[in-house]
């Protein structure tokens, strides 16, 4: 018995171990700080900004371009920890029943946050969405190993599931709902790390909704699926669809 638990402790140190070794040997195109720091998406302003820079999160604020500005701006971020994202979507819910859930000027998330925070972004009408989410058994199929594509490709969970989601629930409707909350000027933001440039980087969402001559759909599903992604553990889904 005590000769299995070795070898069962043995096989997940080495399946640990390819994991991590193929993450770090994956080809990655070199990039300067200084290129970092230009890179930009043509034809989208300010769609990506870094955390560390004051000018860029001034210019992307809340209400900055002339809109009306409400008494109070009410902030809500919204961070990660996989399915526990149920609670976040829970207590969204319970704050709408309670009848005191205010309109956030600006909504951030990362993680599973940055699954909820459109939902959330977009208001009391898209509960049902966050309920569904989390209570529908949806969520819990995203964490598929990906058989030996974990040891030996770019990801230990299979990418179709999460692609499958982002994909049922972002459609052009809702990128027409953020758009439109964006000219008002609320703010979405999806937060993700710049592994390259150690840095935080912040995807302003509303601004990627709002040029609705690309196709439906094709900028919010890759921000959101590789925002989803854990490095070494899925890869990130960065094609447009």
């Amino acid at each position: 018995m005590a000769t299995r638990g070795l070898f069962g402790s043995l096989l997940v140190g080495i399946w640990i171990t390819c994991s991590l070794v193929d993450c770090s040997s994956l080809p990655r195109v070199p990039f300067t700080r200084a290129q970092q720091d230009v890179a930009r998406i043509p034809g989208i302003s300010d769609a990506r900004i870094w955390a560390d820079d004051p000018t860029a999160l001034a210019r992307t604020a809340p209400f900055s371009e002339g809109q009306h500005k409400p008494t109070s701006i009410d902030v809500l971020a919204l961070s990660g920890g996989g399915a526990e994202g149920a609670f976040g979507a829970g207590l969204l819910v319970g704050w709408t029943e309670a009848g005191n859930r205010p309109e956030f000027s600006i909504i951030s998330g990362t993680s599973s946050g940055a699954l909820i925070a459109p939902f959330a972004f977009l208001g009391a009408s898209h509960d049902p969405t966050l309920r569904e989410l989390f209570t529908s058994g949806i969520a819990e199929r995203l964490l598929r190993v990906d058989g030996l594509n974990a040891i030996f490709g770019s990801g230990v969970f299979k990418t179709e599931p999460l692609k499958l989601l982002v994909a049922h629930y972002i459609d052009e409707n809702l990128l027409n709902l953020v758009a439109a909350q964006h000219r008002r000027g609320r703010r979405l933001f999806i937060v993700t790390t710049n592994i390259d440039a150690q840095r935080t980087a912040v995807w302003n969402m509303g601004a990627i909704a709002a040029p609705l001559l690309q196709p439906p759909g094709c900028s919010h599903r890759p921000t959101s699926r590789c925002k989803l992604a854990i490095p070494c553990f899925r890869k990130c889904m960065s094609t447009a669809q």
